[in-house]
């Protein structure tokens, strides 16, 4: 791994303390999610992600791999990124069920979809958008 890939996960970090009350889902929790839904639902086409930091959301065609170093993730459209740069992600399917016997994942679900929540309410703003 690059000098400066260390740099981004520990700015993402210092970034994600800075905004946020307190986090939710570690690395190794994001890692575990990715997993399951990878395993369960091999055809997923549709993920969308909120990177902490940013304005908009980005659309994934599938859950991103998990094969580059432990705190990073890849994927076609994003190109890799750090796990704990994600905010949140959303699932068109309701996983409760299959994430139960995993252990406790912060999760929302409405309309059939599923957010996993990465960190609690924003320090001194608005909730989650």
């Amino acid at each position: 791994m690059k000098a400066n890939e260390v740099r981004t996960a520990a700015r993402e970090g210092r970034t994600a303390r800075r905004l946020f009350s307190a986090a939710l889902m570690s690395d190794t929790k994001w890692r575990k999610l990715i997993g399951i839904v990878r395993d369960a639902h091999p055809g997923l086409r549709e993920v969308t992600v909120k990177f902490i930091g940013t304005e908009g959301t980005r659309r994934l065609d599938s859950p991103p791999w998990l094969y580059p170093p432990r705190p990073y993730a890849d994927s076609a459209t994003t190109g890799p990124f750090a796990l704990r740069a994600i905010e949140w992600m959303e699932f068109p399917l309701d996983l409760t069920e299959l994430l139960r016997p995993a252990g406790h994942f912060p999760i929302e679900v409405a309309e059939g979809r599923t957010r996993v929540i990465g960190y609690a309410a924003p320090i001194g703003g608005p909730g989650r958008g």
